[in-house]
């Protein structure tokens, strides 16, 4: 037997590296299918990493947005409360001019010499005063 080994071999010799090279060449299909599918499965995981980036992105956007007109509605406030105080100080001045300007007629007017005339006279002076403070 082994002499029939050893014809099979000398007269098939060529067989052997062409044996070698066929599985060398099935390896390298099997070695570029593993990477191709991880290739496959890397470009998903991209794609879905993109989309989350992309969502979260809008997510952002939208947070940024609400801020902004969160910011806008406390300065409008900001603004409507500083012209509300404004308007009170104005009126606060409108009122203490006017107020000064009847204390300065009552200063400058004369007084009645008669004691009842007098105090009559400071009691509708101060009633006067007090009805136009109340404005």
């Amino acid at each position: 037997m082994g002499s029939v080994l050893w014809i099979l071999i000398r007269r098939q010799w060529w067989l052997a590296p062409v044996i070698l090279v066929a599985a060398g060449l099935a390896g390298e299909r099997i070695v570029i299918a593993h990477l191709r599918a991880q290739l496959l499965a890397c470009q998903a995981a991209a794609v879905k990493q993109q989309a989350s980036i992309a969502q979260l992105r809008a997510g952002i956007a939208a947070q940024n947005l609400g801020v902004e007109n969160l910011l806008d509605a406390a300065h409008r406030a900001q603004e409507r409360v500083a012209t509300a105080g404004k308007a009170r100080q104005l009126a606060a001045a409108r009122a203490l001019s006017t107020a000064a300007r009847r204390v300065a007629r009552i200063e400058a007017a004369p007084v009645p010499s008669p004691c009842a005339s007098a105090a009559a006279w400071g009691v509708e002076q101060a009633a006067g005063l007090a009805r136009g403070w109340g404005r």
